[in-house]
């Protein structure tokens, strides 16, 4: 795509070996159940324990960096392309906090943004708006956090 920032692969090449690893491997056991229903025969061909393969294609266990992806497609961000959708500007508007006054957290489950307050009411109200997520903004030691 002529357009894009970050594909699919893109982002689970940016997680360490073992976790990237374990998400092509989990496509892959998605891919072969199309036509082998035979999860042990998987389980040989990708060299992964059959227990694993079993609650991936059951459902009850994903890679984390898959549930990540699966997250930012639903928000329309992955593939990550350049556009003038609201997504990609409030992408852009949390991602410039970030790099100046915040941070991600290891568990990529919640970022701090840090700044004037009426800043992050506006980016708190389109995250609600645009990707339906709740945020709160804190008031610590005359700093103002978004999380």
């Amino acid at each position: 795509m002529e357009n894009s920032i970050v594909s699919e692969i893109d982002f689970i090449n940016s997680f360490g070996k073992f976790q990237s690893n374990q998400a092509r491997k989990y496509l892959e056991a998605k891919e072969l159940f199309k036509y082998i229903k035979n999860m042990s025969e998987i389980s040989r061909i990708l060299r992964v324990p059959n227990r694993t393969v079993n609650e991936w294609l059951c459902g009850t266990k994903t890679p984390v960096c898959i549930k990540q992806m699966n997250l930012l497609k639903k928000l329309n961000l992955l593939p990550l392309i350049i556009s003038n959708n609201s997504e990609f500007f409030l992408f852009l508007d949390i991602f410039a906090f970030v790099f100046g006054d915040g941070h991600l957290n290891a568990d990529l489950g919640s970022i701090r943004l840090c700044g004037c307050k009426e800043d992050l009411k506006i980016i708190q109200k389109k995250a609600k708006e645009i990707f339906g997520i709740g945020c709160k903004i804190q008031t610590i030691l005359a700093s103002t956090f978004f999380r």
